[in-house]
């Protein structure tokens, strides 16, 4: 399974993904890049500033937001 379809899966499964989620489950480095490569192929992904509550940290947490389309194009990556 490629780092793309992995993604893609959790967004399916899940709904959402952060870079650390993609980091430790996906072994993914940099979810943006990936994120701008599956916006290329069609899937239609936004991005949700967020604050962590403890730390303070800002952090992305992308959504899928058609996940019939994403099951189409699934098959071409």
């Amino acid at each position: 399974m490629t780092q793309l379809r992995g993604i893609v899966n959790q967004m399916m499964k899940i709904g959402s993904i952060t870079g650390r989620e993609a980091m430790i489950d996906l072994s993914v480095q940099s979810l943006t890049s990936q994120i701008a490569k599956l916006r290329k192929l069609g899937f239609n992904i936004t991005g949700e500033r967020k604050h962590h509550p403890i730390t303070g940290q800002r952090y992305m947490r992308y959504h899928l937001k058609d996940k019939m389309v994403a099951k189409k194009l699934l098959s071409t990556i």
